[in-house]
């Protein structure tokens, strides 16, 4: 959440908590769609911390948040990373999602603008270990050092093609994330024939939820 304050606070935008709920006050075209989602993600985090530092004005200003090697867990970040090393990587927490895609698609060109994608939203870029004091806090790796690829296959003749792609995916959706290791998400596109794929994608919980999948499903698309 660090990081999405400090976006707010550099861009002249202003938060209040009234009535329970969040109250964003800011210049004309400055929450963009990506910074919406992102305010969504953070919702529940943004109401308890402007709550416990209102104080008795009812208008805060949102705090600068310093540039940092790495940044805190948000609580449901904290919830997930611990749920899931205590049930050593939960295949729960894998969040998978797929789409046919139709036209002719140049999969070298595909797998850069997924790379753009990921250079844009930080969140992608984010991984999580303990720092030399023990406590587990998120870093993010810049886009230029991420090793991502998208996995290609051809489903074009094989006999029984729905079978052999559902089980595909169930296998890839089994992939247990490690938690330490950017990017904790996978992307793979598969060809039915010719100008016809599903694309397949799976995220962690801890980096995403519903929403998020369905905006970075529709981005790639659009690209």
């Amino acid at each position: 959440m660090q990081i999405l304050l400090k976006k707010l606070f550099q861009s002249n935008v202003n938060i209040e908590v009234i009535d329970g709920k969040l109250d964003i006050k800011a210049p004309v075209g400055v929450i963009t769609e990506d910074i919406l989602n992102e305010i969504k993600f953070y919702k529940k985090d943004l109401i308890d911390f402007f709550s416990r530092y209102k104080g008795d004005s009812e208008y805060i200003g949102i705090p600068k948040a310093p540039e940092s090697e790495s940044y805190p867990l948000t609580a449901s970040q904290r919830r997930l990373w611990i749920m899931s090393q205590l049930e050593g990587g939960s295949l729960a927490y894998n969040m998978p999602g797929a789409v046919t895609l139709k036209g002719n698609i140049d999969t070298d060109k595909f797998e850069e603008s997924f790379r753009l994608l990921i250079n844009r939203h930080e969140i992608l870029r984010t991984y999580f270990k303990a720092d030399n004091k023990g406590d587990i806090r998120q870093y993010i790796i810049p886009g230029e050092q991420l090793d991502f690829k998208i996995s290609s296959e051809d489903f074009s003749f094989a006999e029984n093609q729905q079978e052999a792609i559902a089980k595909y995916i169930e296998k890839r959706n089994q992939e247990i994330f490690d938690l330490e290791q950017a990017p904790l998400i996978r992307a793979s596109l598969l060809k039915l024939k010719e100008q016809e794929y599903v694309f397949f994608l799976s995220m962690h919980h801890i980096i995403g939820d519903g929403w998020s999948m369905e905006l970075l499903v529709s981005e790639v698309v659009e690209a």
